[in-house]
């Protein structure tokens, strides 16, 4: 597997760091981390303080709380990076 973190170089510590987390925790779920780390990239930039989308999707992933909650997810989980 390639490494997900192959464009880590032109991130900043704290997007970095957010990543990991992302891959750790793909991993533990058998997700590709590289899928899960894109769209967060995708959706965020990684960074945390992304807030509210604008039809309401929240977190690094930008997941509609609707949706979180169908997978056992609450609104504080899905903003925990």
């Amino acid at each position: 597997m390639a490494d997900p973190l192959s464009f880590g170089s032109s991130l900043d510590p704290q997007q970095q760091e957010i990543a990991k987390k992302i891959i750790q925790r793909a991993m533990d779920m058998g997700i590709d981390p590289r899928l899960a780390v894109s769209i967060a990239y995708q959706e965020s930039r990684l960074r945390a303080d992304v807030g509210k989308g604008p039809k309401g999707a929240i977190g690094i992933m930008q997941v509609m709380p609707k949706t979180g909650k169908e997978y056992g997810f609450s609104k504080e989980d899905l903003m925990d990076p």
